[in-house]
């Protein structure tokens, strides 16, 4: 009987688990917004993030309107004449909501799409469609150039996150009251939701390339997007979901860090879930902004690198992509220079006024105010009549 030898052992590399599919999360970020000068963000935290730029450089404002008409987009079709999107109409209201309107409808639209079954790239091509179609949403509002900054670039372009911005989720002071700047002592009136420039600000969670995150994300809600703001108290479901999140994935670390061996901060946890608290602090609209602030209201705001952080190293995601129609403007109020150089300007200017109305106030025995005698310009080379021509006044207008 014959035996078989048994075959050598060859000890080879191991064998490559198979790679992880990376996790992706689209936000849409309703705020006005600052460019952090000086601050960059590392690019540990920064890789696989990227920004859709509604104004597209650093150093352009935003731009917001109380009302414009609806319009209608699409259809969009595929190669094989195969529906990618039917026609979407937008319905005519603030420029900032009409905006958010089409990201929610594209977005819904193509995560139903039967003939992509890829949530990886169901988010590539809805960014690219708002990417490519968000500026005939402007341009129907008659909004065609964005002030323009000392570095060229073009709008409604995908940026890297390299640059760190603040982020202020609350409208300006003054920005919703009846008659703006000029509130009178009893306080503020707030305008009507339909007048205001923009009447909802805050976090949205737009896509998740995760199917279970789908029902606390914007395009998983068809009826109304006020359960997906994080910022009001419509969105307290959808909030909770998110905040769960940064529980379980964050007691997921500190588990295999224990089991590991491995060194983990227990206090990061917590670090995350109060940046997740600071970013979604809970806006009041049924009063004036400029009332909250008197009132000390904790006021919701962030920053882009603590937003990173919080879906990255509190979700676990691996793509962080924002879609962002604020201002890029830059703070320069910081400088220490400048704050002393405009101190030092307003206080001459007012000594130099106070000085003035004092030499106004002070009266003679007679009782005649003193009068500054006002110097006659006497010109070097008299003119002849003769060749004298009288100007006309051009009037000039700025905007």
């Amino acid at each position: 009987m014959e035996t078989k030898e048994p075959e050598p052992v060859t000890l080879g590399k191991r064998k490559r688990e198979p790679e992880r599919e990376a996790k992706s999360i689209t936000l849409y970020i309703q705020a006005h917004g600052n460019i952090i000068p000086g601050q960059y963000i590392d690019s540990d935290l920064s890789d696989g993030c990227k920004i859709l730029s509604f104004t597209g450089g650093i150093g352009r404002s935003g731009i917001m309107k109380t009302y414009c008409d609806g319009v209608r987009m699409g259809p969009i079709l595929l190669p094989d004449d195969i529906q990618l999107l039917p026609k979407i109409e937008v319905e005519g209201q603030q420029l900032d909501m009409m905006a958010l309107s089409y990201v929610q409808q594209v977005y819904r639209l193509i995560n139903e799409n039967p003939f992509i079954d890829d949530t990886n790239k169901k988010s590539e091509i809805s960014l690219s469609v708002v990417k490519d179609n968000m500026s005939k949403i402007y341009e129907n509002c008659e909004v065609t150039d964005f002030p323009k900054s000392k570095i060229p670039d073009i709008p409604f372009n995908v940026i890297p996150a390299k640059q760190d911005k603040s982020y202020q989720l609350r409208p300006n002071e003054h920005e919703d009251c009846e008659f703006r700047g000029k509130c009178g002592k009893l306080g503020c009136s707030l305008r009507e939701k339909r007048e205001q420039v923009c009447p909802y600000y805050g976090i949205y969670v737009v896509y998740s390339t995760t199917p279970k995150d789908i029902d606390a994300t914007l395009c998983g809600r068809e009826d109304n997007h006020v359960y997906s703001n994080l910022n009001i108290r419509e969105g307290y479901t959808a909030k909770q979901y998110w905040l769960d999140k940064i529980e379980e994935h964050m007691d997921e670390k500190i588990k295999n860090a224990v089991l590991s061996n491995k060194i983990i901060q227990i206090a990061e946890k917590e670090r995350i879930i109060r940046l997740y608290e600071q970013m979604t602090r809970l806006l009041g609209d049924d009063s004036p902004i400029s009332e909250q602030i008197v009132m000390e209201y904790q006021l919701p705001e962030i920053t882009l690198r603590q937003i990173l952080e919080i879906f990255k190293i509190g979700m676990g995601y691996d793509e962080i992509i924002i879609i962002d129609p604020s201002c890029d403007s830059c703070i320069y109020g910081r400088n220490p220079f400048k704050v002393l150089a405009n101190k030092q300007l307003r206080n001459s200017r007012q000594s130099r006024q106070s000085r003035q109305s004092r030499q106004n106030s002070e009266t003679t025995l007679g009782g005649k105010k003193h009068r500054r005698k006002h110097k006659t310009r006497k010109s070097k080379t008299p003119r002849k009549r003769k060749t004298y021509k009288r100007r006309k006044h051009i009037k000039m207008s700025y905007k």
